[in-house]
């Protein structure tokens, strides 16, 4: 049976690897890009109930491994970004808008922790989400060194999505 899962998790991933590729190409889109997948997904975790659990958590599997991967492609696209293309404050902006969606959507799939956690995509969720929140201190790290002119910000807003796991796991 995890043999399955793992299978299935497997094959999402690399499926949704493709459709991450067609991020934006600047900084600041593929922030805005982020926060906008972000906020989808947070909304389809709460219409989560008992009556489309296996559908809606499918997609859920599918749509956390298509945000790991954007978020990849996006810490890509601040690592070719000439200088002309991180502009500070707009930066800041858009930086403050991705660690409040994802502070939602962590909050969301804690008040859907029962529901999710007795599912057959219980445990392939928990694996997407460590390996999500690997990511994200890596690119909130990466975010605070490149984008100098809100680095404590981008240091507190990333604070915050710790704290939200912490509540998660208890």
């Amino acid at each position: 049976m995890q043999f399955k899962v793992l299978t299935i998790v497997t094959s999402l991933l690399a499926a949704t690897s493709v459709q991450a590729a067609a991020l934006p190409t600047t900084p600041l889109s593929s922030l805005t890009q982020l926060t906008t997948q972000t906020n989808a997904l947070t909304s389809t975790v709460k219409g989560l109930n008992t009556n489309n659990i296996l559908t809606t958590l499918s997609g859920v599997l599918g749509t956390v491994g298509q945000l790991i991967s954007s978020i990849g492609t996006g810490s890509n696209t601040f690592n070719n970004a000439s200088p002309t293309q991180l502009n500070q404050a707009e930066l800041c902006t858009a930086i403050s808008g991705f660690t409040t969606a994802q502070t939602g959507l962590l909050n969301s799939l804690n008040a859907k922790l029962g529901l999710i956690s007795g599912s057959l995509f219980g445990l392939p969720i928990t694996t997407l989400l460590s390996i999500l929140d690997g990511v994200l201190g890596t690119f909130g790290t990466q975010l605070a060194s490149q984008v100098p002119a809100c680095s404590t910000a981008t240091t507190a807003g990333f604070a915050g999505l710790d704290f939200a796991r912490l509540k998660k796991t208890t």
